[in-house]
């Protein structure tokens, strides 16, 4: 019973520190760039071309700041 509780607890850092979007948990070794791709589509797709940001760079910038502060408590 141990092991299966070192098991789940693996498995929940796991889905914190990357989520629970399913080709990054299907391929854990490319993680961290599926994590910046998905990322930065969402940035330019959802929100600076949904609401015509005139200043993309000062907007990454400011995410950035948002997601190193706030971020890693959510």
């Amino acid at each position: 019973m141990p092991e299966r509780h070192g098991e789940l607890l693996s498995h929940l850092r796991d889905y914190v520190l990357n989520g629970a979007l399913p080709e990054v948990v299907l391929k854990p070794e490319l993680a961290g760039e599926l994590v910046k791709a998905y990322r930065q589509t969402i940035v330019y797709r959802d929100v600076i071309d949904r609401y015509r940001i005139r200043d993309a760079s000062f907007f990454e910038t400011f995410l950035e700041l948002v997601e190193d502060s706030f971020g890693k408590y959510v």
